[in-house]
């Protein structure tokens, strides 16, 4: 029997199932392939199609919901209990965000939840569990409001151990994710790990000094990828370190998109991106195309991308590809990555003429015939 005087938390810890058995539900579902179309509300979303999945009417209640989604809106109601539990739970907290994660895709193409929800759920539905999981999220950060920068060169050390033993429970949390990030269709932990870690810096109040902390890290990442790629190592450990230095990359880059580091970012990501061959275009390209792509700094900013003669050696490079004998040979993806490219140099070279339009055009002409073939097959 319930003591009567016990509080909302205590009742719910003894009601609900132990709060890893509830992640592990959720795992189920953040382990699936994402929907293709969601590729563009994400970058972190891989743009690998994903495996036909029969999802039957009966694994729904009446509102819509797959079993894992129930406990997770009972774990979201749990820490709205006793918000305490956000900071020193993070299991919980990354329960209730993974479900956020799958509650944004469901919101942004209507059946994308993997089997999470049911595609008819209410969009007012998804609504209320994002923002109970970024209420919860900004709560638990707020213990983590001053931290040195000693502190972001301990976590980022952790990260690279993957102790999960060390650390506080934001520490905890980042090196969870970061673990959690193993292959390609892992994307929700590495979302999630972008979210934290950006909101914590924004939270905090953290400067260049603790985001250039990161920024070096994503950097090594990327580099021990591209280093290793194509080795003995194993395919989906180098894919996971490509996605962890994306997602660091994408936490960090509005605090540092004006700094000089980030600049010297940029060009070495430039730089490492000519140096892919055409024949490795599908193995190094796509992660070098993808980490590129997310430092453009955002239209509206004053920040320059990178200087007009480098960047007409990339176009160059990449269209090279494009006409080499292992044009046949490259994935789908590394067109739709390119595209990308152009779409963020293009106001670089604007004012420079030359062969770089054709590629663009010729591209842009490829992609609309193949979009009408598409559509007329259905």
């Amino acid at each position: 029997m319930i003591d009567p005087a016990a509080s909302t938390s205590d009742i719910a810890g003894r009601i609900l199932p132990d709060t890893s058995h509830i992640q592990q539900l959720v795992a189920e579902y953040t382990s699936r392939p994402p929907n293709v179309t969601l590729t563009i509300v994400d970058p972190l979303i891989p743009a690998a199609a994903e495996d036909e999945q029969e999802v039957l009417s009966s694994a729904f209640d009446a509102h819509g919901r797959a079993k894992a989604a129930r406990l997770a809106e009972a774990a979201i109601a749990y820490i709205r209990s006793d918000r305490s539990l956000a900071s020193t739970n993070p299991t919980l907290l990354q329960t209730v965000m993974s479900a956020r994660a799958l509650a944004q895709d469901a919101l942004a193409v209507p059946g994308a939840s993997r089997g999470f929800l049911n595609a008819t759920i209410a969009p007012s539905y998804l609504e209320e569990i994002i923002r109970e999981a970024e209420g919860a999220l900004s709560f638990s950060l707020s213990a983590f409001d001053e931290v040195t920068t000693d502190w972001h060169k301990s976590s980022v050390e952790l990260v690279k151990k993957g102790d999960l033993t060390a650390g506080d429970s934001l520490q905890k949390l980042i090196v969870t994710l970061s673990q959690g990030i193993k292959g390609q269709a892992d994307d929700v932990a590495a979302r999630t790990l972008r979210d934290v870690l950006g909101r914590h810096l924004r939270q905090s109040g953290a400067g260049e000094r603790e985001a250039e902390v990161w920024l070096a890290f994503g950097l090594s990442k990327a580099e021990t990828s591209e280093r290793f790629r194509g080795s003995s190592e194993s395919a989906d450990k180098l894919t996971a370190d490509s996605t962890l230095s994306l997602a660091v990359l994408l936490a960090v880059k509005p605090f540092l998109v004006e700094a000089k580091s980030f600049e010297t970012a940029q060009n070495r990501l430039a730089s490492s991106l000519s140096g892919v061959p055409a024949r490795q275009a599908n193995e190094k390209g796509i992660p070098a195309l993808k980490l590129l792509v997310a430092s453009a700094p955002p239209a509206d900013a004053a920040a320059v991308f990178i200087p007009q003669q480098r960047a007409m050696f990339v176009l160059r490079h990449v269209a090279g590809w494009l006409s080499s004998d292992e044009a046949d040979d490259l994935d789908e993806e590394v067109e739709y990555r390119i595209a990308g490219l152009y779409t963020v140099l293009a106001p670089v070279v604007q004012s420079m003429p030359g062969a770089h339009w054709d590629s663009m055009f010729d591209l842009i002409e490829t992609g609309l015939d193949v979009s009408v073939h598409d559509s007329l097959q259905y």
